[in-house]
């Protein structure tokens, strides 16, 4: 499974890299862009591969990381206010820790 963030319409998306097909895509900030409204983008993205959770960080002026099941690609939870554009993510599964 290859995960993508589309910073243009604040999604990620699964693809299958044995077919090359797109399985699901899943909008995280459903916000549409205005002048006074800036939907997060999706930047980085982890997989721990022994939960099958994607964790993806949502830039913007405060931040946050979504938490999203990689078998059915729903939103488990979104951890707010991470810090001002945060960019870098990474995943400690031995120790639980993101």
């Amino acid at each position: 499974m290859l995960y993508i963030g589309n910073t243009v319409n604040s999604a990620l998306i699964a693809i299958d890299t044995a077919s090359g097909k797109v399985l699901n895509t899943l909008v995280l900030d459903g916000r549409k862009r205005g002048e006074n409204v800036h939907p997060l983008q999706p930047r980085e993205i982890a997989v721990d591969v022994k939960t099958n959770h994607v964790y993806v960080t949502g830039l913007g002026p405060q931040s946050v990381v979504w938490v999203v099941d990689g078998k059915t690609m729903q939103l488990i939870s979104t951890v707010p206010n991470t810090v001002k554009m945060g960019t870098g993510l990474a995943v400690g599964s031995e120790k639980q820790k993101l």
